[in-house]
């Protein structure tokens, strides 16, 4: 009988024990509605002190005057099927997240979280507690490429809950130059909207621009910020009669002076001024492989007399990002017969398997109806080694028009987003090129 209670007793020990390690963890995960989240470049670390068994956390007031950070908004919401979604709110965009995984921290017990930041390689991770998230900002793809990250529930403002007034305007455009300590400077071309204390708008640049702003004027100072789950910009500067100036900061590492005025008209070289072909009497000769296995060749009989577009990109770029749902777009709604339109990817992993899963994650994520081959690593001179009948490659993306000879009719350096002014004047001008080399035979 003793012999048969132990058996017993070992019995049930074993359900307990094997009910214990196979159990889900038990969380609620992130409440729904709007949080802001701070990326930070220079954070002022809080003062800690304990009270008996219980740490507090004792926090400056001002902690947020004393650090260096990108904020943005988003709001938390279920799908469907009650999936979490993160959908991150810059002005007038909205850039939606559904990647998102729970656990447990088996050694302190805390909940953790991953938000990856499809179609980029990189991520949101830590842990969580009722409405507040802390880990980092991680970006896989770029070598020890990590920045802290917290986020707070409820939370509406972006940069100040009570901003002062605003006694300036800066609604208009700006021609500006940035420039740093290296004398590296580079044009570009402010555009703001303001309403009241609210600023939004972006920077054209020669090679593409700094997609959707927003932020806060108060006095004479102003502040913006983006996140798109590739980059973490932050823009500060002032206003002086029709002068701006300020300070940019990209990342954790990046930042540079710039300076400019009011203007009506913005001026930036053309698009088709910065990069050129070479050859243009020998015929392009393309031929990359897709992560797929198949090698596209322009001179083969399935691309004879056609029209042929070349997206140079990267998986890792939110400018070629919004070109590819342009370019995604216009092959939906078009059926050209004759064209066919390729990307042609550089990017940041030096090892071949990894650029080729990135390339087919990127074309997977965003569902793209044209192919994506493989160029190299994401530097000017491996594009410039790849493509010799280029004078270089001075942005990504840059895209190549060619025509039924394979000529390079025209090389579009940059692309100006759906956040600039120049978004339309844009696609009318690619329309007008493309319909150019249809209607020829």
């Amino acid at each position: 009988m003793i012999r048969f209670k132990f058996i017993i007793l070992l019995f049930w020990t074993a359900i307990l024990y094997n009910s214990c390690i196979t159990i889900p963890n038990q969380h609620k995960g992130f409440p729904p509605g709007i949080w802001r989240g701070i990326i930070y470049i220079d954070e002022f670390k809080d003062l800690i002190v304990t009270q008996g068994r219980n740490e507090v956390v004792t926090r400056d007031v001002n902690y947020e005057s004393k650090s260096k950070f990108v904020p943005f908004n988003f709001r938390i919401h279920k799908d469907s099927l009650g999936n979490p979604v993160l959908t991150v709110l810059n002005g007038d965009e909205q850039i939606i997240f559904k990647d998102i995984s729970f656990g447990k921290d088996r050694r302190t017990g805390d909940d953790t979280f991953k938000i990856n930041l499809t179609p980029y390689d990189a991520c949101l991770k830590g842990v969580f507690q009722e409405d507040k998230m802390r880990g980092y900002f991680i970006v896989n793809d770029k070598k020890d490429y990590y920045m802290p990250f917290e986020a707070r529930y409820g939370q509406a403002h972006r940069f100040t809950k009570v901003p002062e007034k605003a006694t300036v305007d800066l609604h208009g455009t700006y021609q500006v130059v940035f420039s740093d300590t290296t004398k590296d400077r580079f044009d570009a071309v402010g555009e703001f909207i303001q309403q009241d204390q609210k600023l939004t708008g972006t920077f054209r640049t020669e090679t593409g621009d700094f997609r959707y702003l927003e932020g806060v004027v108060e006095g004479n100072k102003f502040a913006l910020s983006c996140f798109d789950g590739a980059h973490a910009f932050l823009f500060e500067g002032e206003l002086s009669g029709d002068s701006i100036s300020g300070m940019y900061y990209s990342g954790k590492h990046f930042k540079t002076n710039w300076h400019g005025h009011k203007t009506r008209n913005g001026i930036l070289k053309a698009a088709d001024a910065s990069s050129f072909s070479k050859q243009s009497l020998n015929d392009f000769l393309f031929k990359f492989s897709t992560p797929e296995g198949k090698v596209i060749d322009f001179a083969s009989k399935e691309l004879s007399n056609k029209v042929k577009i070349v997206q140079i990109m990267g998986s890792w770029c939110p400018n070629c990002k919004d070109e590819s749902i342009f370019l995604n777009s216009l092959i939906t709604e078009n059926k050209y017969s004759d064209l066919y339109i390729v990307g042609l990817a550089f990017e940041r992993y030096a090892d071949k398997e990894k650029a080729m899963n990135r390339i087919k994650n990127f074309k997977t994520s965003m569902n793209l109806n044209y192919e994506i081959a493989y160029g190299g690593l994401a530097n000017r001179d491996s594009a410039a080694m790849v493509l010799p009948q280029l004078s270089g490659i001075s942005a990504y993306p840059t895209t190549l028009f060619v025509d039924r000879q394979n000529k390079i009719y025209k090389v579009h350096t940059g692309f100006e987003g759906p956040a600039t002014s120049k978004y339309e004047d844009y696609k009318k001008e690619f329309l007008e090129t493309l319909n150019t080399l249809l209607n020829s035979k």
